[in-house]
């Protein structure tokens, strides 16, 4: 009978260690759409203090297309003024991943990139 119980209750376990989802320590604060000429802030709140992190950023097919190190403030917060998109950035959806030094994402948030690009008609199409 305890043979039963402690199959049940590693088998409860497994399951439970299986579906469970992490769930994300930190946020990110950024506007869910931005265009050409904005320049918002991006914020992260929730991180560990004066820790290494990387900020990810992932295109629309979610592949990397940029990485920026940066280091957590003594409230566990850092700020990325301006960082609004490129003329040369292509207009859809980007994601953005706060991973650890080790890979752990910490925190992702979501915008869409809306607009014509100006540097598109300019060098692509010669107007």
């Amino acid at each position: 009978m305890r043979a039963r119980r402690l199959v049940a209750a590693l088998l409860v376990l497994l399951v439970l260690g299986v579906f469970a989802t992490p769930t994300l320590a930190a946020s990110v604060t950024y506007p869910s759409s931005v265009t050409y000429g904005d320049s918002p802030t991006l914020k992260v709140s929730g991180l560990k203090a004066t820790t290494d992190y990387l900020l990810i950023i992932y295109d629309r097919f979610e592949l990397p297309v940029a990485s920026i190190p940066f280091t957590s403030g003594a409230d566990g917060t850092f700020s990325f003024p301006g960082f609004g998109p490129e003329q040369t950035d292509a207009p859809g959806m980007y994601t953005f991943a706060i991973v650890t030094a080790d890979f752990h994402t910490v925190a992702t948030a979501s915008a869409t990139l809306t607009g014509v690009s100006p540097w598109f008609f300019t060098k692509r199409l010669g107007s």
